[in-house]
């Protein structure tokens, strides 16, 4: 774990420039620690160390609506870091490590997107998702996914060549009466039928080719 290893007692009351010229201007994590014991600390990533708590821990305005800690700190520790990478890193493991509820809120992390390939229905669907469903022994259940991708663009734009490959349907189909039709006559006259892309022969191709990315490893995949 890369440790906060720098640290600095805080006391508003004594607060001068001695203590801010004391920080280093350059990109760091850094926990402001509260002054009362039962109270969260403060967890903050910054490429100006010196600037930043110069704004949360300085003389409070009361003419500005800004966030002012200068009240509740009462120390701080902090790590300098020399790429984004480490300082993702170091703010994710004491995120986790200080707020394992909420980290990934704090951290904005979502799942990656993945493709979901249905063979359930009588015509394969292929759509990008970012949930995959899990049964009581914790496996994906629902179809099988590919993936991850970089981005659900990516994975829309690899999906979109599947689909023409294969021929697979688009198209959500949604039952809509039609005005000019009388009430009494049957509810295929209600709807405009339209041809769906696929067929049994682009079904079993489909199929085919999950069965075959899942025995050659070509992706990462999970079926049911």
């Amino acid at each position: 774990m890369l440790e906060l290893d720098c640290g600095l007692e805080f006391d508003a009351t004594r607060a001068n420039a001695d203590f801010f010229s004391a920080l280093p201007p350059k990109p760091a994590v850094c926990l402001i620690e509260p002054r009362e014991k039962n109270a969260e600390p403060f967890l903050i990533r910054t490429q100006n160390l010196q600037r930043r708590l110069q704004r949360l821990l300085g003389p409070i305005d009361p003419t500005s609506k800004r966030l002012n800690l200068s009240e509740f700190a009462g120390g701080i520790r902090y790590r300098l870091t020399g790429s984004p990478f480490e300082q993702t890193l170091t703010y994710y493991q004491h995120a986790k490590q200080l707020f394992p509820k909420r980290y990934r809120d704090l951290m904005r992390l979502r799942p990656a997107a993945v493709l979901k390939v249905n063979l359930r229905n009588a015509y394969p669907r292929c759509y990008v998702t970012r949930r995959i469903p899990v049964d009581e022994a914790g496996m994906p259940m629902g179809g099988a996914y590919y993936g991850p991708f970089a981005s659900r663009r990516s994975a829309q734009a690899f999906a979109e060549r599947i689909l023409d490959l294969f021929k697979v349907r688009r198209c959500q189909i949604k039952i809509r009466r039609d005005p000019t039709r009388s009430a009494k006559k049957p509810a295929n006259n209600w709807i405009s039928n339209a041809p769906p892309r696929c067929t049994k022969k682009s079904r079993s191709l489909m199929k085919s080719c999950v069965e075959g990315r899942n025995s050659r490893g070509g992706f990462r995949t999970w079926t049911q």
